[in-house]
């Protein structure tokens, strides 16, 4: 990471001054790419917002799930928007049947936080 900082000096110091990185909440002013040499846009990565960080995953392998807080992000091409994994998707990925019942399709009215928390351990 020196070496990358070391040749890309004046480009990272101005981003840092112009997008105020020193008051950025210390999980967002650590990125881990973990995506490997292959990848090369964000677009083609899994995305965890975690309490120490930003990761980027290779999209081999899905991420660990965790309950509410770290729903993983991914690049929908269809919507050419980024978005949350859907209470569903936490589900299949994890082979519950498809005729389970997710909190939020029981009672439409609740969020997706307790969906999430049913089916993430």
């Amino acid at each position: 990471m020196r070496n990358i900082y070391e040749i890309n000096k004046d480009f990272i110091d101005n981003w840092l001054i112009k997008y105020q990185v020193n008051k950025w909440k210390k999980r967002e002013q650590k990125f881990e790419w973990q995506a490997g040499k292959d990848i090369s846009d964000l677009k083609y990565s899994f995305i965890q917002l975690r309490q120490s960080g930003i990761r980027c995953k290779r999209p081999i392998k899905f991420p660990t799930l965790v309950a509410m807080v770290q729903i993983p992000i991914i690049y929908d091409n269809f919507n050419n928007a980024w978005r949350y994994l859907t209470p569903r998707e936490t589900a299949n990925l994890q082979s519950f049947p498809k005729n389970y019942k997710l909190h939020n399709e029981i009672k439409l009215e609740n969020k997706d936080f307790y969906s999430y928390k049913q089916t993430v351990w």
